[in-house]
């Protein structure tokens, strides 16, 4: 069992991987599947451990850090699902919906005005790629650089104001989601992605001292029931050498009697002579 719980962490490691890569929620069910067997596994454990006598506060702690891997890990997919599980979802659907209402706007304008646009795009997509807010403070001078453009432009009063509000609605969106994506952490040492981080190496940890311990409780639980074989083993010998010299010494006596009666009758010719039988 103990090997089942080692293969189950791992199993939960590799969910926690592949809904991070393709931010599937079908994850986050195997997850909690393989958590549930986790339990029923440390839970039989600590029934055993209790029944040799062996501590259990090794299998407490390594069910409580498991359960704080789980709300980790529960905390992440809620992070992910804010920010979105695809390009329409979540904050990446309402960047990408205040983004196609500025570009909506722009159609037809001058390049300058397109290509501003364009760079506040790359800006974005540096963002995403490179988790860096270094894009995001150039995105927000870029977007101050194109407002002062917009107002420069030859597009009527009102294209203006409307273009200047969906950059307002497109910066307060970007910047939800940079503030999302701080939170869920720039990589695996920051935000919620660290929290995990310390998480599972609690539970490595845990499992370490945990495996090395019941390696040790194996080892001496051997060593007792060798040496008590060895000694039921001495203690039969013993008595099966005690009682065959015993039979031994019994058949040898009897059988002595029984000559030394059989040369009594030969020499005095006395066959009235009984032999001895109470020892048999």
């Amino acid at each position: 069992k103990l090997g089942d719980v080692e293969s189950g962490v791992l199993q939960l490691r590799r969910s926690e991987k592949d809904f991070i890569a393709r931010k599937d929620l079908k994850y986050l069910d195997k997850f909690q599947k393989t958590r549930q067997s986790i339990n029923a596994d440390i839970a039989f454990l600590g029934e055993r451990f209790e029944g040799l006598g062996l501590n259990t506060s090794d299998l407490s702690r390594l069910a409580n850090v498991i359960s704080d891997y789980d709300k980790g890990f529960q905390k992440l997919v809620n992070a992910q699902q804010e920010i979105g599980l695809h390009p329409k979802d979540g904050l990446y659907g309402k960047l990408r919906s205040a983004v196609h209402n500025v570009e909506t706007l722009l159609e037809g304008a001058d390049h300058k005005l397109l290509s501003d646009m364009l760079q506040l795009r790359r800006n974005e997509k540096d963002f995403m790629l490179r988790l860096d807010d270094k894009y995001w403070n150039r995105w927000n001078d870029n977007a101050q650089s194109f407002v002062s453009n917009v107002e420069d432009s030859d597009l009527d009063g009102s294209t203006k104001s409307q273009v200047i509000e969906n950059i307002g609605v497109y910066q307060a969106s970007f910047g939800d989601l940079v503030n999302a994506q701080r939170a869920l952490g720039y990589s695996a040492e920051q935000g919620i992605l660290g929290e995990m981080r310390a998480a599972v190496h609690q539970v490595d940890t845990v499992l370490a001292n945990l495996l090395s311990t019941s390696k040790e409780a194996v080892a001496d639980h051997m060593n007792v029931v060798q040496t008590s074989a060895y000694t039921l083993f001495i203690i039969v010998l013993a008595v099966s050498i005690g009682f065959a010299l015993f039979m031994s010494r019994s058949i040898l006596s009897g059988i002595t009697r029984l000559n030394e009666t059989m040369n009594l009758v030969a020499e005095t010719k006395d066959l009235s002579i009984l032999v001895d039988a109470t020892n048999k």
